[in-house]
């Protein structure tokens, strides 16, 4: 069996992950109504990441490829 560490369901998730998985979490439970801008800088202080908002950053634009979230140029992401 290969030691593929990416197929481990219950393995220990990275910050990254945290964080997308807790997006999410809010976005399925409409925790923000349609057409909220989700600004990075006030989710990491909401999910508490003191360090910067990158991870939330990284876990808006996997969103954006997932179609749960939305971007205009110049206008950052909102709920669809």
């Amino acid at each position: 069996m290969a030691d593929d560490k990416t197929s481990e369901p219950m393995g220990p998730a990275t910050a990254s992950e945290r964080v997308y998985r807790e997006i999410k979490r809010l976005l399925m439970e409409e925790y923000w109504p349609r057409g909220t801008h989700l600004h990075p800088g006030k989710i990491a202080e909401m999910l508490s990441i003191t360090k910067s908002s990158t991870a939330v950053r990284e876990a808006l634009y996997r969103l954006l490829g997932e179609g749960m979230v939305a971007h205009m140029e110049g206008r950052g992401f909102y709920v669809p």
